[in-house]
Order: C-alpha cells, then structure tokens, then sequence
C-alpha cells in the first residue's frame, strides 16, 4: 500500500515539475520584451544606433564621395523630410548641429595630406509601424525604417558602410530615433 502512495507521489511531481517548467518558458517568451524593456539603457541606445549601419552602402558612400556631391546629396535629403540622425563617438547625438551639409560625409584633406575624416551619421525614412502581438503597440512594436546611409570615421583612416534597412524594436527609445527632444 506504501509502494503505490510513493509511486503516485512521484508521478504526480513530475508532474508538477513538468507543468512549472511549461509554464515557465512560455511566460518567459511573453516578458522577455518587458524585462528588456525596464533594463533599457545608454549601451542598448548606442547599439541601436550602431544596428543601422549593418552591411554595405557602396553607392551611398561614392555618391557623397565629392565635395559637390556631399552638399546636394544631404540638402535635398532634408528638404524631403527625410530624419537625419547623427552618430557622435559610436554613440547617437540629437543635436541638430552635427546635421549640417558642412559635416556631411567628407571633410577636406588636412594640409599634410591626411586621409580625409569622415562625420559618423544615419538617414532614415520612417516606413510604418508593426505592431507586436500581446504588446501594447504604443509601448512595444517593430518600426520599419530605411536607412540612406551611415559612415564613421574618428582616426580620419576608415570608413565603415552599413545597412539600407532595418527593423527596430522599439523598446521604449522611440525618441531617440524620431528626432524628440
């Protein structure tokens, strides 16, 4: 008799232990967005701004390449509303001074004949909003962006091009990235 009580004892915990690790993982896969969302900080800021600029943008690069080109490229870029955001130091500036044409992708040559330098910056165009299911869209949904183009340069040797879109989760940093100040 106290064999069959212990055996349904233990099937009735693996049971429960089962059950608890269930339940576990799925409310883990539904807060996870939400603990990222109370942890957010200036690191996850900067890796956003750094997340736009994944993969090549060749053309981008050679059509600002000029020091005709840079200024027409950037001016137009602006009059049609496109968001200018800059990059300061590997981390995101909304300070709208370093948006100017003047800085725009390439400074001249220093008297020495040094590489030129390079302003670090992100043109995106914002596409539309997807929401996240279970989430509250205002708080935590996918915002498409294209991304024009992206270049860094702060030892005046390199250049670095990165991506022609991006999705970003948007963890609460949405202002950071629509130009709110």
């Amino acid at each position: 008799m106290g064999n069959r009580f212990n055996t349904k004892g233990s099937v009735m915990l693996v049971v429960v232990v089962l059950l608890a690790s269930l339940n576990w993982l799925a409310i883990s896969s539904l807060n996870g967005g939400v603990y990222h969302l109370k942890m957010i900080g200036n690191s996850t800021l900067d890796s956003f701004a750094l997340q736009a600029a994944e993969s090549s943008i060749n053309s981008v690069l050679n059509e600002a390449s000029g020091v005709a080109a840079k200024r027409s490229f950037l001016s137009t870029a602006m009059t049609g509303g496109i968001q200018v955001n800059c990059l300061q130091a590997g981390g995101l500036s909304i300070e709208e001074g370093y948006c100017t044409a003047e800085d725009f992708f390439v400074r001249p040559q220093n008297e020495s004949g040094g590489d030129f330098e390079l302003q670090s910056f992100a043109i995106t165009v914002k596409k539309g909003v997807l929401p996240v299911p279970g989430y509250d869209v205002g708080v935590v949904s996918f915002h498409v962006f294209e991304t024009i183009g992206i270049a860094a340069s702060h030892d005046g040797r390199h250049a670095y091009g990165y991506a022609n879109s991006q999705r970003w989760k948007r963890l609460g940093a949405a202002g950071i990235f629509e130009g709110e100040h």
